[in-house]
């Protein structure tokens, strides 16, 4: 197990007890702690400091305040970068900080700009997951190259990781106690109950399934020739 990410589609640092959370984590695991923020929440910054979180990923889809209010809805930008600095200058060493830049149309004419802005920080850029039933991601993304703008930036798709997928080798437990098969998975598409059945055997239930499901057909994260990473997992005895 590399690491754990506690809150995978949520934000942390509105979470008061993140620091516990983190502690609990890595007591039972000892596992890397993982966690994405979009940092807006500048009071709260303090929660983002804590030797067992491992990586701190901050979310900042622009270069400048206009674009980021049409990405993210709201004029945060400066807050953001507020929250990102003060750790930058007070998290611990063994903490780590990547920025990511999730591509859409209204952002991609600024990718050089802003890797120029944060050239002093890891960085992630991929474009939008495009989602499970979702049409206003698919909007988001309308006239873009997905393969080319992965292809260019190398992140995101499974074949950087020799995955049929970015995420093949994770499993997701929804809030309410679902094994999900992947972080946009569904109530109709849980491997079942974490009361119910252990971890292993809802592994086993994923590695079955493989790629025939509904998540996978719609997915924009699968690599380019995932068929032949899958059948290479299968031949392999990987299941």
């Amino acid at each position: 197990m590399y690491d754990i990410r506690p809150f995978q589609n949520g934000d942390p640092i509105f979470e008061t007890r993140l620091h516990k959370i983190s502690d609990m984590i890595y007591d039972y695991t000892g596992a890397n702690i993982t966690i994405y923020t979009n940092g807006v929440a500048y009071q709260n910054r303090e929660l983002l400091r804590h030797p067992r979180l491992t990586t701190v990923f901050f979310t900042v889809s622009a270069a400048t305040r206009e674009t980021y209010k049409k990405v993210h809805g709201r004029d945060f930008f400066d807050s953001v970068l507020k929250t990102l600095h003060w750790l930058e200058e007070n998290k611990y060493p063994t903490q780590t900080i990547v920025i990511t830049l999730v591509v859409t149309r209204n952002n991609i004419d600024e990718i050089d700009k802003w890797t120029e802005l944060f050239k002093d920080f890891p960085q992630v850029i991929a474009p939008l997951h495009s989602g499970y039933k979702g049409p206003e991601s698919l909007e988001c993304l309308r006239g873009l190259s997905l393969t080319e703008i992965t292809e260019k930036y190398g992140t995101y798709k499974g074949y950087m990781f020799h995955l049929p997928c970015v995420c093949w080798n994770n499993i997701t437990v929804s809030v309410d106690g679902k094994y999900l098969f992947c972080q946009i998975g569904t109530p109709d598409t849980d491997l079942g109950d974490i009361h119910e059945i252990t971890l292993q055997e809802a592994w086993s239930r994923k590695m079955k399934i493989g790629l025939d499901n509904s998540l996978c057909q719609v997915c924009n994260m699968k690599a380019s020739n995932y068929k032949e990473i899958w059948n290479k997992i299968v031949d392999g005895g990987e299941l």
